[in-house]
C-alpha cells in the first residue's frame, strides 16, 4: 500500500521549504511529503494522484498565490480527494479569505481549528505542537 501524501503548496519558496522540512522531519516515516511552488502544478499533481487512486491525507496551501487563491485550490483538492484534510495558511492581517472561509464553515465544508499554522521562521518549527504528535504506529 502506498504511503499517504502530505502536499504543501506555496509560492513563497522559504515558507514552502520550511513547512516541507518540518513535515518531513516528523512524518516522513509514515507519509510521503510533496511540495509544489504553484497552484497550477499542485492541481496537476492532485489530478494525477486521483487518477492513480493514491491517498492524500493533507493539503496545506498559502492563500495569496498568483492565478488561484488557496481557498480555490483547497476546494479543488476536496473535489479530487474528499477525505484529505485541508489547511489554509494566511499571513497575519490577511482577510482576503475571510468570506470564503466563513461561507465554507457555514455550509459544513470545513470547521474552525483551535489554532493556526504560523509562518515559520528560521530554525523554528511551523507549529510547536507538531513535535509532540506521536508517530502513527505509537498512537
Amino acid at each position: 500500500m502506498d504511503a499517504p501524501i502530505l502536499l504543501v503548496v506555496d509560492e513563497d519558496s522559504g515558507v514552502l521549504e520550511a513547512l516541507s522540512n518540518d513535515l518531513a522531519r516528523r512524518f516522513a516515516p509514515d507519509y510521503r511529503i510533496l511540495s509544489e511552488p504553484s497552484p497550477a502544478s499542485a492541481f496537476t499533481v492532485l489530478e494525477r494522484l486521483a487518477a492513480e487512486s493514491r491517498p492524500v491525507a493533507l493539503v496545506v496551501a498559502g492563500q495569496r498565490m498568483v492565478g488561484t487563491s488557496g481557498v480555490e485550490l483547497l476546494e479543488a483538492a476536496h473535489r479530487l480527494h474528499p477525505s484529505a484534510k485541508r489547511v489554509l495558511r494566511l499571513e497575519r492581517g490577511d482577510y482576503t479569505a475571510a468570506n470564503p472561509a466563513v461561507r465554507a464553515m457555514t455550509l459544513g465544508q470545513t470547521r474552525r481549528g483551535a489554532g493556526g499554522l504560523r509562518r515559520p521562521g528560521r530554525n523554528q518549527l511551523a507549529d510547536p505542537q507538531l513535535s509532540r504528535v506521536p508517530p502513527r504506529d505509537q498512537r
